[in-house]
């Protein structure tokens, strides 16, 4: 049986030393979950607290077969896992970059369009996550999750959230996630001031939910391309019948990309775009 690991190896001239940049093949005897089961003395992981618990445990044992091996982790601390831990490791060598000394060596540098500002800092103090990508601090721990992820709300903000004597403001519009039985499958109505959970079910036939939909549709009165319907997986089912039966709907791929491409929003897609706003 042919067993194909590398396809290509190309050296790089690098003074003291060579660097071998490998095109790898992928294979399942040596790979688990896109990690090179691959011994290396020295590793450098870039943005280290997005690499899962169970990668990074799978990454570590490959210095096991040097004493002479050399870690170096990055990134903004964005979750307390593996990465907070390393922080509070008195085997570390620790460097925390933040606005701060940013702003410092920034003064100490000849101008440049990319030299950081206090005025640039100011106007970040107002976005998402300035505690984590400019101020270098971990979530608290009443701020994440059980897997160690920051939660943008706490539950108590969620709590606040609900309301049962709001006037709904302006034109309705109607969100649709699919569950087929596993999870629920729910019918929002959003409104400009408010959100609705009309109904949720674990009903497997996706023609029911359809047919919902078009209850809905025609007890709010909702307008053409007001309509937006989960359209991954199993979602464009319905999204599929409302099309055949012409209905102008609007189908949601929230891995798909951001509406917004300019200079003051970039969101990599269009689920961080929608939590975000």
């Amino acid at each position: 049986m042919e067993r194909k690991i590398v396809k290509n190896i190309r050296r790089i001239n690098y003074k003291p030393k060579y660097v071998y940049n490998l095109d790898i093949q992928d294979n399942h005897n040596y790979f688990i979950e896109n990690v090179l089961l691959h011994n290396s003395n020295n590793i450098i992981l870039d943005e280290s607290s997005l690499i899962p618990d169970e990668i990074y445990a799978k990454v570590y044992r490959m210095l096991g077969d040097s004493s002479d091996n050399f870690l170096a982790e990055l990134g903004n601390p964005f979750i307390r896992n593996h990465f907070y831990d390393s922080s509070k490791d008195p085997n570390y060598n620790k460097i925390f970059i933040d606005y701060k000394r940013g702003l410092e060596e920034s003064k100490a540098l000849p101008y440049s369009s990319g030299v950081l500002t206090e005025e640039f800092v100011d106007e970040m103090r107002k976005k998402n996550f300035f505690g984590v990508l400019y101020a270098c601090k971990f979530p608290e721990e009443d701020e994440v999750d059980s897997k160690g992820f920051y939660q943008l709300l706490s539950e108590d903000e969620l709590s606040k959230a609900y309301v049962t004597d709001i006037k709904p403001i302006g034109k309705p519009k109607l969100g649709i996630d699919v569950g087929r039985g596993g999870d629920y499958t729910c019918f929002v109505l959003r409104y400009g001031n408010c959100a609705i959970l009309l109904e949720k079910n674990k009903i497997k036939d996706l023609m029911v939910q359809v047919r919902k939909a078009i209850e809905y549709i025609k007890k709010y009165d909702i307008g053409d391309f007001d309509v937006f319907t989960d359209d991954i997986g199993i979602g464009g089912g319905v999204t599929d019948r409302l099309r055949e039966m012409d209905y102008l709907i609007t189908p949601v791929t929230v891995g798909g990309g951001s509406t917004i491409e300019d200079d003051t929003h970039r969101y990599s897609n269009l689920k961080a775009q929608l939590y975000i706003s």
